[in-house]
This record gives structure tokens, C-alpha cells and sequence, in this order.
């Protein structure tokens, strides 16, 4: 064979095997790229889910605390209305001793 030849089939040799190369880079570089980004997705709905049970639990008791709240405004109320009924006692029983006084 003559020196042409040769540097022609070099030539192709080396053509053909870096065309290889760079499909068998991009095919590995986008399998990459979609395993990543499907690891991210799952990692990202992990995350979300972890972040909606914590609001969740946050809301039940943010819940739990307004009942309580109702709660004790209502004891609050029956309270004051059994003090308020306490003052008038005490301020009749106050008025009935000092006319008591004022007899003896």
C-alpha cells in the first residue's frame, strides 16, 4: 500500500472513532443528566412531603390551641358573671348590716 492509503485509512480510523466517542459522552452525559434529575425530584417530593406533615402537625395543634382558648374564654365569662353576682351579694349584704347598725 502506498503512504496515501495509509494516512487516508489513519485519517478515517481516527475520524470514526472520535464520532464514537463523543455519542457514547453525550449518550452518557444525558443518562446522567436524567438519573440526576430524577434522584432531584425524589429528593424534592421527599422534602415536600416531610415539609407538608410538619405544616400539618402545626396546623392540628395551632387547632388544638384555639379550642382551648374558647375554652377558657368561656370559664373566664362564667367567671366574671359569678363575681359580678358575688359584688351585688356582698354589696346587699353591706347595706342589711348597716341598717342592722343603725337600729341598735
Amino acid at each position: 500500500m502506498n503512504d496515501m492509503n495509509i494516512a487516508a485509512i489513519t485519517t478515517a480510523v481516527g475520524l470514526l472513532c472520535t464520532m464514537v466517542g463523543t455519542f457514547v459522552g453525550y449518550k452518557s452525559f444525558k443518562n446522567d443528566t436524567e438519573r440526576n434529575s430524577k434522584q432531584e425530584v425524589r429528593e424534592d417530593a421527599k422534602g415536600d412531603t416531610q415539609l407538608k406533615m410538619q405544616l400539618d402537625y402545626i396546623s392540628r395543634g395551632v387547632d388544638d390551641i384555639k379550642l382551648d382558648i374558647k375554652d377558657q374564654n368561656r370559664k373566664i365569662s362564667s367567671l366574671v358573671e359569678r363575681v359580678a353576682r358575688v359584688e351585688e351579694s356582698a354589696k346587699s349584704a353591706h347595706h342589711r348590716i348597716d341598717d342592722l347598725e343603725d337600729k341598735i
